[in-house]
């Protein structure tokens, strides 16, 4: 079974079993731009936050990261707790609302003080996968600062030399109903679609594959990260 490299006609699709629903494959170039949104915590998210001015309470740690003391991770209640402000609702605020509601019940025991919040690592809902034929198949966080197709793909160690097929690169993007689910295409071994590519923002969850000669293993590791994905018999090549 040859990849759907060329003759893209709008008759390419993949049929998905746990939608019940065939998706189109369509060209990167179809992706639409989207506008850049202030995020909001969720589920998983780890914070750190920082407190200025009382160092008798709060002394300064070098460590920022995940493992700091004063990291918290939203928790499955979209709380997190910190000392002197108990239990505070972060899901679905973002880091400007939660630095208010924090700052706001330090000041009851604090005169004026003054807090810091940084994502220090995202919930897993928002890693991309890039695996098939790449140097170092992976899964990889998405911050919030935009990230290309291409830079993906250089963050893995580019094609491999000897297996990959650069005609046939694949993102796999479910949505969330029917309708949403996309399959884009990218023959990057065209320099227009190369600088297509470049601009083409990957989402949380998108799913990278880049193919060597056939769909054989598109087949197999896409079914192993969304079950009930199946090229099989609903593959049209007209």
């Amino acid at each position: 079974m040859k990849a759907p490299s060329k003759g893209l006609q709008g008759k390419n699709k993949v049929y998905f079993d746990s939608l019940d629903q065939e998706v189109e494959i369509v060209p990167i170039s179809d992706n639409k731009k989207r506008e850049m949104e202030i995020y909001q915590l969720e589920e998983g998210d780890i914070v750190n936050i920082t407190i200025y001015g009382q160092p008798e309470v709060f002394p300064f740690v070098q460590d920022t990261g995940p493992n700091s003391p004063y990291s918290k991770r939203v928790n499955k209640k979209g709380f997190i707790y910190f000392p002197f402000v108990g239990n505070v609702k972060a899901k679905d605020l973002t880091l400007d609302d939660l630095r208010e509601e924090i700052t706001l019940k330090l000041s009851k025991d604090f005169i004026d003080p003054k807090v810091d919040i940084n994502i220090v690592k995202f919930n897993e809902n928002r890693n991309i996968y890039i695996v098939g034929e790449v140097v170092k198949p992976s899964s990889i966080p998405l911050g919030l600062e935009n990230f290309s197709l291409s830079q993906a793909i250089a963050k893995v160690g580019g094609f491999d030399a000897i297996t990959a097929s650069a005609n046939d690169v694949f993102v796999v993007r479910i949505g969330n109903n029917n309708e949403d689910s996309k399959v884009y295409h990218a023959d990057l071994s065209s320099p227009v679609e190369l600088i297509v590519a470049n601009q083409f923002l990957l989402e949380p969850k998108d799913i990278v594959f880049v193919g060597a000669t056939n769909l054989t293993n598109f087949n197999r590791v896409i079914s192993q990260l969304i079950p009930g994905v199946n090229l099989g018999n609903r593959r049209y090549l007209d």
